[in-house]
């Protein structure tokens, strides 16, 4: 297993965000976390990338427990994460904020800048732009790329679909299916359950810190506690 978690706990100003969370994704697996608002999605994964401290439970990283261990260490190992409110340096050219995301394999940085062009045409169209002067959704294309560059083992996308136009929203999970396509291990956190579980090959409910329901993706699409309180029907 890539990634396993037990019994994890941890709070966030001053409140207890995760009790007791359970939950494992494998290799080459796109496993999702939805729930709403509040339910501590983010703080999940702010635990997993080692910028959340946690006061229970234990992480386990390829075999290696990673409770413990400095967030700049678990990027080396491979877990990246993009997290959310797109997050470019807004001055820096599309280029530069790529190659920041290299900064580990800078003898493979042509070769990763090459694919995060082929894969984001626009990035190559604007990559003398202004960072800051993408569109949201361009934005979120950007940081994407940025994440892909270190060549992560595991891709944590927090929120990817948030504040943006439904055409984009579409685009932005085209671009997840592809990853997923290509091998990439993906734990997306998403409000929009719909699309989440629809790609996903398991998923994971959170309410108020806590797992309330596990499943494959689709099937949990079709719960009937799902549709009522996620999907309006």
């Amino acid at each position: 297993m890539l990634l396993s978690i037990s019994s994890l706990s941890c709070a966030y100003d001053g409140l207890v965000a995760l009790r007791g969370v359970s939950m494992h994704v494998a290799e080459g697996e796109l496993v999702c976390v939805v729930g709403r608002n509040g339910a501590g999605k983010s703080t999940l994964l702010r635990a997993i990338s080692g910028v959340q401290p946690v006061f229970g439970g234990s992480i386990e990283f390829d075999g290696a427990d990673v409770t413990r261990l400095a967030s700049p260490k678990r990027v080396k190992s491979g877990i990246v994460q993009v997290p959310e409110g797109r997050q470019v340096f807004p001055e820096m050219t599309v280029e530069d904020n790529l190659r920041l995301g290299g900064y580990r394999r800078r003898s493979e940085i042509s070769e990763r800048l090459e694919k995060a062009f082929e894969m984001f045409p626009v990035l190559r169209e604007r990559r003398d732009s202004a960072a800051g002067s993408l569109s949201g959704g361009q934005q979120q294309m950007l940081v994407v790329g940025r994440a892909l560059m270190s060549r992560p083992r595991l891709l944590m996308l927090d929120e990817p679909s948030m504040g943006l136009a439904p055409q984009m929203v579409a685009q932005i999970f085209k671009t997840i299916q592809l990853l997923k396509n290509s091998g990439t291990t993906i734990l997306l956190v998403e409000q929009n359950a719909a699309g989440a579980l629809a790609l996903a090959d398991r998923g994971y409910v959170l309410e108020t810190g806590q797992i309330a329901l596990a499943g494959a993706g689709r099937e949990l699409l079709k719960d009937p506690r799902v549709r009522r309180a996620y999907l309006g029907n």
